[in-house]
């Protein structure tokens, strides 16, 4: 790839980014490889002791997936052994299912990153 196809690439890619989560509701949503699912799903998994990343692939409304379950179930290093646990921000991790890789992110960090990417959208 030349240079600049590569420039390019990315600047459409991050022009993607910054529209898709301008507006994304952190609280309510969890970003999965596979999608968006809502904390009403996860919470039903949790209940009904279901695999998190089994009913993302069956339920997902992206479907052109960014990986398969052949790949997810490739990523699976443990199954899990609690529930995702919610916090600001909320990313289901590929490789240890249930672990919740956004949960370091304090809700002040949360609103500077949405105020960023709102401003970078208009």
């Amino acid at each position: 790839m030349f240079k600049s196809e590569i420039g390019n690439n990315l600047f459409l890619f991050l022009l993607k980014f910054v529209k898709t989560f301008s507006g994304f509701d952190f609280e309510e949503k969890v970003i999965t490889l596979c999608g968006i699912i809502s904390n009403e799903d996860v919470h039903k998994c949790n209940k009904n002791n279901t695999s998190l990343d089994k009913h993302v692939l069956k339920t997902s409304q992206n479907k052109s997936l960014l990986v398969g379950p052949k790949e997810i179930e490739s990523f699976r290093i443990t199954e899990p052994k609690q529930d995702f646990v919610f916090k600001n921000v909320n990313v289901l991790d590929p490789i240890t299912v249930n672990n919740n890789i956004g949960r370091s992110a304090s809700k002040i960090s949360m609103m500077r990153f949405k105020n960023a990417l709102e401003r970078v959208n208009n």
